[in-house]
């Protein structure tokens, strides 16, 4: 599998069996160049996810990764863009809070899929994600905050490419929690072509 990250030092899946109603909801989106998994902050552990906490406020958290330079650019910026794909580039964490309805923010999104993800599975995701923030003295490291603390990059693990972008991070991320997905996607459209099989389109592509 192609990672620029060792994700062998996280835990190996376990044969776990989720009680029946342990069922939680994660969503996929996608909102221009940004593609990202969304959480109900209610619903994660804090003692897997550590630093959801800094969004305690909120009642969601849509989370993506990618190239740190073009991330917290304001716009679209095509000299960071070509730089994020063909030179080996460092990447960040966006973590944006919200609290409104889900599916008022849906509506924004130019796709979105919602997940019905087991126990397990949703413990997993919220562990690779943990993983991948960059520690320095038992702290993460915020690169920007914006709109008063409610989006806020981190430094993050990993080196951004034209074959290991968001896509890919959320794929293998799905791989790491127990679905059967190829973790090399690279596009959008592939992922989601994927992911379908998984849960529910419930915003189309106009």
């Amino acid at each position: 599998m192609f990672y620029l990250l060792n994700t062998t030092l996280l835990p190996p899946v376990s044969g776990f069996t989720p009680a029946e109603d342990s069922a939680k909801i994660i969503y996929l989106v996608k909102i221009k160049w940004h593609t990202g998994i969304i959480f109900n902050t209610s619903q994660v552990d804090t003692l897997i996810w550590k630093f959801i906490k800094d969004f305690k406020a909120f009642r969601y958290v849509d989370i993506g990764w990618g190239d740190a330079d073009f991330y917290q650019h304001p716009g679209f910026d095509p000299e960071l863009a070509a730089r994020a794909l063909f030179m080996k580039t460092d990447a960040a964490l966006r973590v944006a809070g919200f609290n409104r309805g889900i599916d008022d923010y849906l509506q924004g999104t130019d796709y979105a899929e919602r997940i019905i993800v087991d126990e397990e599975k949703f413990d997993r995701l919220c562990r690779y994600i943990q993983f991948f923030y960059f520690i320095d003295k038992d702290s993460p490291v915020i690169l920007s905050q914006h709109l008063d603390g409610a989006v806020r990059f981190y430094k993050a693990k990993g080196c951004y490419t034209l074959f290991n972008t968001c896509n890919t991070w959320i794929a293998a991320g799905l791989d790491y929690a127990g679905y059967k997905i190829n973790p090399n996607i690279i596009l959008s459209e592939e992922l989601f072509r994927q992911t379908v099989k998984l849960g529910e389109m419930v915003k189309a592509p106009d």
